[in-house]
């Protein structure tokens, strides 16, 4: 068992290292089952595409989000909650 994560509607995977994180969604999907949703923080972008093989339901990028906020503002574009929504929960599909 995973401290309860088979009775979990979330698990939310948040290390600082990308493998521990990738390896961890891993041994999660082991036990779950049903409606639970898996977040993974992803800490390098070079990473994003791996993180995403091991079949996470949702992928943080604080990379991605700086990145994609910085360029939008430098554009001139507003940035309202539903475009921060878009760019904070990337679907790991």
């Amino acid at each position: 068992m995973l401290a309860g994560a088979e009775k979990a509607r979330y698990i939310l995977v948040l290390r600082n290292d990308d493998s521990d994180n990738a390896f961890i969604v891993l041994a999660a999907k082991e036990v779950v089952t049903g409606d639970t949703k898996i977040l993974a923080l992803v800490n390098s972008d070079k990473n994003l595409s791996k993180i995403n093989r091991v079949q996470t339901d949702i992928v943080f990028s604080l990379q991605t989000l700086a990145s994609e906020m910085l360029l939008r503002k430098l554009s001139g574009e507003n940035m309202d909650t539903d475009n921060l929504m878009d760019l904070l929960f990337q679907d790991g599909h």
